[in-house]
């Protein structure tokens, strides 16, 4: 197999005026970076001090915004998998079968799984901060309320 270009190869075409481009202004730049007769500047970005550009925040602001969404991540991910080593002894304190002691980590699951359609219109509406107002202290309570559960019934609810 030969690696060269064969004569019926599509060859880049190196002779085309440009001119009628809207990009190019029908200067012709030499190589020492000079466009007829005056140097090259650098074009002043306006996004440098841009407040808004996350790039241009600073390094506090940055881990905050990282580290609360990751902390209620962790904490939603640790409320799910923290319930399962405790079946037994719900088992034994409720006494209740290993099915009905495990319907209130599926609640909790499924709550999981239909949240983000209730947060995501609040997102729309009230942007993020707004939705970990509204959403973690309402999960908070819900997580209060199965901590103080007297009975497998509050539990499951």
């Amino acid at each position: 197999m030969s690696l060269e270009p064969s004569s019926d190869a599509v060859m880049p075409v190196t002779d085309v005026d440009d001119s009628s481009y809207p990009h190019n202004t029908g200067s012709k730049e030499n190589s020492q970076g000079v466009i007829d007769g005056s140097t090259t500047t650098e074009a002043f970005s306006d996004t440098q001090f841009d407040v808004a550009l996350l790039l241009n925040w600073p390094i506090r602001k940055k881990l905050l915004n990282m580290a609360v969404p990751s902390f209620i991540c962790f904490a939603v991910a640790f409320g799910s998998s923290i319930y399962a080593p405790a079946i037994p002894d719900i088992m034994r304190d409720f006494t209740v079968s290993e099915v009905v002691a495990t319907l209130p980590l599926t609640t909790y699951v499924l709550g999981l799984s239909f949240g983000p359609m209730l947060s995501a219109p609040i997102s729309e509406m009230m942007g993020r901060l707004g939705t970990y107002r509204i959403s973690v202290p309402i999960g908070a309570l819900f997580t209060l309320g199965e901590g103080f559960a007297p009975n497998i019934a509050a539990c499951v609810s």
